[in-house]
């Protein structure tokens, strides 16, 4: 058998391997609604309250990365229903970190996140 049928045939097998034995996951993550409030007070500062609506899979890190706030602060931060987890562990587990939410340092600004 030629050389060049014979990869084609071998790369062909392994390809339908592959798809035969391989495992499918679907993810179940759904944003159906979110809705953004301002309110921005007399010194000039902001209280912004976000509301979702989700249908999350169990064990899904959910996070919002705020970049480049230049002179902005991020003074309160919470997820109702939740309780803080301060410092967030990233290392820590999903089961661990479960109905909990916290914030971390970055770089380039921070990371709210909750689970």
């Amino acid at each position: 058998m030629n050389k060049r049928v014979s990869r084609s045939l071998g790369i062909g097998a392994a390809f339908l391997f592959s798809m035969v034995f391989s495992e499918t996951v679907f993810a179940e993550n759904e944003l159906s609604d979110m809705r953004i409030e301002i309110e921005l007070q007399e010194d000039g500062s902001g209280i912004v309250t976000e509301h979702r609506k989700m249908n999350m899979d169990d064990g899904t890190e959910l996070y919002i990365v705020l970049d480049d706030l230049q002179d902005s602060k991020l003074l309160d931060f919470s997820v109702a229903g939740f309780q803080e987890l301060e410092p967030w562990d990233s290392d820590a587990s999903l089961e661990e970190k479960a109905g909990h939410y916290g914030t971390i340092g970055t770089d380039d600004g921070l990371e709210l996140i909750w689970v």
